[in-house]
């Protein structure tokens, strides 16, 4: 627990997101629901599949039985959809018990029909472990098998493994080449990667404009990371790149950011007013 707790501490997103569900169902941690919904905003802003769904979910009013009870049915009758929503009713807890392992069974029989967002949450399943043993050669055959049917969530995980070289070796350009298909299909965590990565030439040609572009699409989807990026941007400019500076507008990007608990905009906010403060005294 005390290792889950330092990468979510640290922006790890999937940290986040089982910190959250710990603390919200008091598994491995003590219940707190409100530390638990912490936890999974912060996980919701880094983009991580389902989270924003089980907040919606534990927003409405009434019994969530009814739910599973729906997806259930459908499910034994052999239905993708229905078997990739049950398994996600059992990882969310949401109208059943929490149980990772049988998620896991239902995420399989939606997988092996060909539901492309099953095999990526059960391959994601696979490779660290969660609700089955771990398995990270399974795990990549189904984060590949989502990949090759356009899902936009397997192209940004398959993209961090190529980044990390953990399991395979390092590609740069193929981390890039699957950062790009994620971003042009919106997914924010991965327009902020390949943001960074035109900015610093990781795996692309360097260049200031199109990584500007990336983070700000990212940027106004409300990914805070990227609204803070915008931010030190346009204040500051980036290692000797053309990028036109706005300080006004890299405020405002800095208090969007702010707004939303990032801490360095916060402190960052802080220093400029301090020295706005000290340049009228």
């Amino acid at each position: 627990m005390r290792w889950l707790q330092l990468a979510a501490e640290r922006g790890v997103g999937s940290a986040q997101s089982l910190l959250g569900i710990c603390y919200y169902f008091g598994r491995g941690a003590p219940k707190d629901e409100a530390e638990g919904i912490k936890w999974l905003q912060k996980a919701k802003g880094q983009g991580i599949e389902g989270v924003d769904y089980f907040l919606q979910e534990i927003a409405k009013e009434g019994d969530k039985t009814e739910l599973a009870k729906v997806h259930r049915q459908s499910a034994e009758q052999g239905d993708a959809d229905a078997q990739y929503a049950l398994g996600r009713c059992y990882s969310y807890g949401l109208g059943v018990p929490l149980d990772w392992s049988e998620s896991v069974t239902w995420l399989r029989q939606s997988s092996e029909q060909g539901h492309a967002q099953a095999q990526y949450v059960l391959g994601t399943a696979y490779l660290h472990g969660i609700g089955i043993a771990e398995d990270r050669a399974e795990g990549m055959k189904w984060l590949r098998l989502s990949v090759e049917q356009g899902n936009a969530d397997a192209q940004y995980a398959l993209g961090l493994i190529h980044l990390s070289g953990i399991g395979v070796p390092q590609n740069l350009e193929e981390a890039a080449k699957l950062f790009h298909q994620s971003a042009e299909q919106g997914n924010a965590v991965a327009q902020l990667q390949l943001g960074g990565f035109y900015l610093r030439g990781i795996g692309v040609a360097r260049d200031g404009m199109e990584g500007i572009k990336w983070y700000y699409k990212a940027a106004e989807q409300g990914h805070s990371e990227a609204q803070n990026a915008m931010g030190m941007l346009l204040r500051y400019g980036h290692g000797g790149l053309d990028i036109p500076r706005n300080d006004e507008e890299g405020i405002e990007w800095l208090r969007k950011a702010a707004e939303q608990g990032h801490e360095g905009a916060t402190e960052r906010l802080r220093e400029i007013e301090g020295t706005r403060t000290a340049t009228h005294q």
